[in-house]
């Protein structure tokens, strides 16, 4: 099963049950993306009968269901029933896509810019925070030793006196 792929103009998104045609983007049922997907994924005469049988197998429906899936897709990718260029109809047999899907890349989310993710950020702070607080530990022992040694002249001194 593709989970994104290009028709024509179009790219469709699987998982997102969305068809993005130039800039704008078109959300379809779960149904229609399912028949794109079975047509796209079949690269063949597909009848309505296996339409039926493999899409709707959890429910029961009428053959007009398909017909109206069809057109719904037509519109929503921009085709044309009368001059078509993605989905055709074949008399008496079924339908087929016009046009070869095209696996374009994942339908993963756009990368944010690292220095503008959040986390980026945490872990900038928690390291610049460690940091400091080892520095502050090293000053701390160091003035620790040097006040113990001049502490211990004076008593020397004192004790020489």
């Amino acid at each position: 099963m593709m989970k994104r792929f290009a028709l024509g103009q179009n790219t469709v998104d699987v998982d997102r049950n969305a068809i993005q045609r130039k800039k704008e983007t078109f959300r379809i049922s779960t149904k229609e993306m399912e028949v794109l997907d079975y047509l796209a994924n079949n690269g063949r005469v597909v009848s309505r009968t296996e339409l039926l049988e493999n899409v709707w197998a959890d429910v029961v429906v009428n053959s007009e269901v398909v017909t109206l899936t069809i057109s719904r897709l037509r519109s929503v990718l921009g085709d044309d029933s009368r001059r078509p260029q993605i989905i055709e109809t074949i008399p008496k047999k079924g339908y087929r896509l016009m046009v070869t899907p095209e696996v374009t890349a994942t339908t993963a989310k756009p990368h944010r810019s690292v220095l503008r993710s959040g986390w980026f950020w945490v872990g900038t702070l928690t390291c610049l925070l460690l940091v400091m607080i080892a520095l502050f530990s090293i000053v701390r022992t160091e003035y620790g030793k040097l006040e113990s040694e001049r502490g211990a002249d004076v008593v020397v001194e004192e004790a020489t006196k």
